[in-house]
């Protein structure tokens, strides 16, 4: 029913207009086949521009859209609305009378009509087609010189920095191996070991004062022998002490 009452009004509309337009171009002295071509040139541009419009609506995206984008197919619905109503007072007046202007406005008529509907053609924005290259690459889809130096791979970023990784649990010991394989975190940068041994006086001690090296990985993201060697240059670092029977029986015998 929504779609069924605006055609069916428009399709009045358009008989009436194409009758007034039709009885003006024949009272401009114009023959009875150029009156009857007049007047569907009002009924035409009508359509072309309502199928433009609808067309730039959903084809052009929102982004690419400026003000004059829906100005072609604008200007000839309005030309074409403007014809048909000037036609329909015109035949509520009369037609008796000298038709005046009318000659010359029906004379040009075809000629505007066809420009404008030429130019709401010409001007339909440009859609990009399913095998159109993207951008950076040569419209020739030939490969940048600097991929086919490469032997065609592309160049990875520098790693720059490190982050811990969790404990694999699969290491010798109660708490596990830590992993020595490290994911960089993109535009970090590598702390030089001043800077490490400056925050590592926030990092928090053992009750003996030293610092287990998992712990200096995880607060300050720096591989684990690079935390052994500064924690052992600060004396921070904790040496396993021997139990008495392995001191022992380490011990040379006496000969």
């Amino acid at each position: 029913m929504s779609t069924c009452l605006p055609v069916a009004l428009g399709a009045g509309v358009f008989a009436v207009a194409f009758a007034h337009v039709h009885d003006v171009a024949h009272w401009a002295h114009q023959p009875d086949w150029a009156a009857w071509l007049i007047a569907s040139t009002g009924e035409l541009m009508a359509i072309v521009s309502i199928l433009e419009i609808r067309h730039r609506s959903r084809h052009v995206p929102a982004t690419g859209r400026r003000w004059w984008t829906m100005l072609p197919p604008v200007l000839t619905l309005i030309a074409a609305i403007g014809i048909s109503g000037a036609a329909n007072l015109a035949a509520a007046t009369g037609l008796a009378a000298n038709p005046g202007p009318w000659v010359q406005i029906m004379a040009v008529w075809p000629v505007v009509a066809f420009a404008l509907v030429a130019f709401t053609k010409a001007t339909r924005p440009h859609a990009p087609a399913a095998n159109e290259p993207a951008a950076g690459t040569p419209a020739d889809g030939s490969v940048p010189a600097a991929v086919a130096a490469s032997g065609g791979r592309a160049s990875l970023p520098t790693v720059t920095g490190a982050v811990p990784v969790a404990r694999t649990g699969r290491g010798t010991g109660r708490g596990g191996q830590l992993s020595t394989s490290r994911t960089a975190k993109p535009g970090t940068k590598r702390r030089t070991d001043a800077e490490l041994i400056a925050a590592l006086a926030g990092v928090p001690r053992n009750a003996d004062g030293t610092v287990p090296i998992g712990r200096m990985v995880s607060a300050l993201s720096c591989g684990p022998d690079r935390a052994r060697r500064l924690l052992a240059a600060q004396g921070l670092l904790r040496t396993p002490t021997v139990p008495p029977a392995a001191a022992d029986a380490a011990a040379p015998v006496a000969a």
